[in-house]
């Protein structure tokens, strides 16, 4: 179906493909449009102080990517984007949406450079410090993984990226740029690649976002690629998306009213909200369901947010609960409970499907403020854990350390183990914080005895794939590499 593999990455493109168009075009020039929008996304990038520039940081990028743009050896790309154009704006969505600081911003931008020849990483090393650098080897090492393993779709395949990279920013600043490639082919003659790259941002990075939560590039991926892969229904959904929003909010105004009054009356403290589901999601359900758009009910899902003390927790939720189903009929068989039994990610609320008015099923999740913020702000939490925020946990809102990273762990519900044997105790209910150090692992990873039976002491991905196959018998299993008392490297168990 794919015929030839094609793996695109804006920035990790292979060093034969660069010095073959070296010999093609002269040096990169850029359009006045380009030159403005890059002097704008670099400025806001440099001068933004929570980005955690060092003081000469901005003038070294700036020589450095002039001296690559006179050296030739930046090219625009298969679709004739501008690299360094096309680098800054994956930094800003890395920066936004995801919150990584300066190290991945400055190795997004210079690392198709050193692929190119014109610096090296002990170059970077030098100039940008060992973060920079190992950002730069991480990305370098997962092409050599695409060249390897020509195979993809598989969850093997993801797990081995993950653990390969070694530093979980490669992992995000790949998401980052394929979101942003994504964005930017949108009017590429170059058709069969566009097929290629949105097939891949499908099979491999929606669900590797997915996977680390984040849920709203996830979601934008997936959307994408239906857009390139499935023009007629992309464009066939988004029409009647339009076309039915004035009923759509009526309906919901319509739907809720009763239930705000019944939940005031109870006494519960709470907000509403409702959005529309994405139009992925339902192609997905017309698929299945094997029906028109008119056959999908449920289209919008309504979420009550409870404003409540954590004691009282599920019980005001099963309250509202309660309140909804005896309003509006529920469907048994929808019925998702992840208040007893959280997901891996520590994600807690209760779904459940209900028939309003006109006969229309309704998704209304149900959940308290406290739940509602690791839902949304899970991954800013567990990324700053990634992104070297040390033992401290980094306020992505103040850019400041906070406080001790595993006591806000605990505060929010997570059990933290620092032992097997602490593992095998914990409570399955509950999501889970598993840590390990090179020199202390705790998962049944025994170094001296790995050397002695290998003579040869296990990598560090290694003992992560290690540790990350054990904790998969943990339902809510979550592992962090910790070295020298510093969190500086996070996945998922399951």
């Amino acid at each position: 179906m794919r015929g030839e593999t094609f793996h695109y990455l804006s920035y990790l493109c292979s060093r034969d493909f660069l010095l073959k168009r070296l010999h093609m075009e002269e040096k990169l020039i850029f359009t006045q449009a380009e030159e403005e929008k890059t002097q704008e996304l670099l400025d806001r990038l440099l001068k933004n102080d929570a980005n955690g520039f060092l003081p000469d940081d901005c003038d070294k990028l700036r020589r450095h990517l002039s001296a690559s743009i006179d050296a030739g050896c930046l090219q625009r790309n298969a679709f004739g984007l501008n690299p360094i154009l096309h680098a800054l704006q994956t930094a800003e969505i890395a920066v936004e949406e995801i919150g990584v600081r300066r190290d991945a911003i400055i190795a997004v931008v210079l690392y198709t450079s050193v692929v190119a020849g014109n610096s090296s990483e002990e170059d970077i090393e030098k100039e940008f410090g060992a973060g920079v650098a190992q950002i730069i080897h991480g990305l370098a090492r997962i092409q050599e993984l695409y060249k390897r393993n020509p195979v993809i779709e598989s969850e093997n395949f993801r797990n081995l990226l993950i653990s390969f990279a070694e530093d979980m920013r490669v992992i995000l600043l790949m998401i980052a740029d394929r979101v942003n490639l994504m964005r930017q082919v949108r009017d590429t003659l170059n058709e069969e690649a566009r097929q290629q790259v949105a097939q891949e941002a499908s099979y491999l990075y929606a669900p590797l976002a997915h996977k680390l939560g984040l849920y709203k590039l996830k979601s934008e991926l997936e959307d994408l690629s239906l857009k390139y892969l499935e023009h007629d229904a992309y464009y066939l959904i988004k029409e009647k998306l339009n076309a039915t929003k004035r009923a759509r909010d009526s309906y919901i105004e319509r739907f809720i009213a009763p239930i705000q009054e019944s939940l005031e009356q109870a006494g519960l403290h709470f907000h509403m909200k409702g959005r529309t589901k994405s139009i992925h999601s339902i192609w997905q359900k017309m698929k299945k369901q094997k029906c028109g758009f008119e056959g999908i009910y449920d289209l919008f899902a309504i979420r009550i947010i409870i404003d409540s003390p954590v004691e009282k927790e599920k019980m005001q939720c099963w309250q509202a609960y309660s309140i909804v189903t005896d309003m509006y009929m529920p469907n048994p068989k929808r019925l998702r409970d992840w208040l007893s039994v959280p997901k891996s990610n520590g994600y807690e609320s209760l779904h459940i499907t209900v028939l309003g008015p006109e006969k229309k099923w309704v998704e209304v999740q149900i959940r308290t403020e406290r739940m509602d913020e690791i839902a949304e702000k899970y991954a800013e939490l567990d990324f700053d854990v990634m992104l070297g925020g040390g033992s401290k946990y980094f306020d992505p809102k103040t850019r400041k350390d906070k406080k001790d990273i595993f006591a806000v762990l605990k505060k929010k519900g997570y059990t933290v183990v620092h032992t097997r044997d602490e593992m095998l105790k914990a409570p399955t209910s509950k999501p889970l914080y598993g840590t390990f150090a090179e020199d202390a692992l705790p998962y049944s990873i025994d170094r001296e005895q790995d050397a002695k039976e290998k003579a040869t002491v296990p990598t560090l991905a290694e003992m992560t794939t290690k540790a990350i196959d054990q904790l998969k018998n943990h339902p809510n299993g979550f592992v962090i590499q910790v070295e020298g008392g510093k969190v500086d490297w996070a996945a998922h168990g399951n």
